[in-house]
């Protein structure tokens, strides 16, 4: 068990992913919080993203400069799936790509 765990801290490349609340529209703020809520996650460390397109690429920038390389956007439960679906894929992740 010993080596295991001695090879188990050699550091290899590996993926970073990290999931983080989408809200959007005009009340985006306060989804994202309810959605926190719901969750029982702490609004203050950083798990959510809300706004516009813009900004909801801006906010997952910070975690790919922190190491991210793979960010899921989570919907809240009441969300049109089809509709965030194509926003994320033909208006954020194109901002993401182009910065």
């Amino acid at each position: 068990i010993s080596a295991r765990l001695a090879k188990s801290t050699v550091s290899e490349p590996h993926s970073h992913v990290v999931y983080l609340i989408c809200a959007m529209g005009p009340d985006s703020e306060q989804q994202a919080r309810d959605e926190l809520a719901y969750w029982k996650l702490d609004a203050d460390q950083d798990l959510a993203v809300h706004g516009t397109p813009v900004e909801i690429a801006e906010a997952a920038r910070r975690w790919i400069d922190a190491g991210a390389d793979t960010i899921v956007f989570q919907p809240s439960g009441d969300a049109d799936i089809n509709e965030f679906v194509h926003v994320i894929g033909t208006e954020v992740k194109p901002l993401i790509d182009g910065s």
